[in-house]
């Protein structure tokens, strides 16, 4: 209810996302990290808006699981905010469908329902969820999570990159090393042509 402490409530009027059905838009907001929502509620796509803009991310938005998919494939978002109840394609299909894809399996999806019980956070961790938000949304506590999950991304991308430039000095290191060992063979055959060659 808009008075329960910490749930935010807009404060300027809605204004209709800009796509019609489920086709996808994207805000501009180049270096920030990009979060995708998913959810076919207009006004819970701005309210979700409204609260991470001024954070400082990068908002894309689509209006069902089949959109986010592909939006996910093109922008490879940081992190996906998917809500579950969705016509055309669900918020645990969509979730398979992105763990399954190999150009989006590594992104975090947080699941953001209104469905309450073991059973719907059990289904949600079977099909990849990384966490969880209840609706309606509280803002702190959407903005805590989505900070630590962007931290853990950003961590995992820094191993990434640590390992790829440990694998790249090691293929170099062991190029050096063939190339050392071919040295040595070859000059111990010169040698031994050499030796040979003064005795008779």
């Amino acid at each position: 209810s808009p008075g329960c402490s910490g749930t935010y409530w807009p404060r300027r009027r809605i204004e209709p996302a800009p796509h019609e059905g489920g086709k996808a838009t994207t805000m501009t907001g180049a270096g920030k990290p990009r979060i995708l929502v998913v959810d076919d509620d207009r006004f819970s796509q701005q309210l979700l808006q409204d609260m991470l803009v001024p954070l400082g991310y990068a908002v894309s938005v689509a209006g069902d699981g089949l959109a986010a998919i592909d939006l996910a494939r093109r922008i490879r978002p940081q992190l996906i905010l998917l809500d579950v109840v969705m016509p055309i394609m669900d918020g645990f299909a969509a979730c398979e469908r992105l763990k399954a894809d190999e150009a989006t399996a590594h992104i975090p999806v947080v699941l953001v329902t209104s469905l309450e019980g073991r059973e719907s956070k059990i289904r949600g961790l079977a099909v990849g969820a990384s966490d969880f938000l209840a609706k309606p949304v509280d803002e702190a506590e959407l903005a805590l999570r989505v900070k630590n999950l962007l931290r853990v991304v950003e961590f995992e991308a820094f191993l990434q990159q640590h390992n790829e430039q440990l694998d790249a000095q090691v293929r170099e290191r062991t190029r050096q090393l063939e190339e050392a060992l071919g040295e040595l063979r070859r000059s111990r055959e010169e040698l031994k042509t050499s030796y040979l060659d003064t005795i008779f």
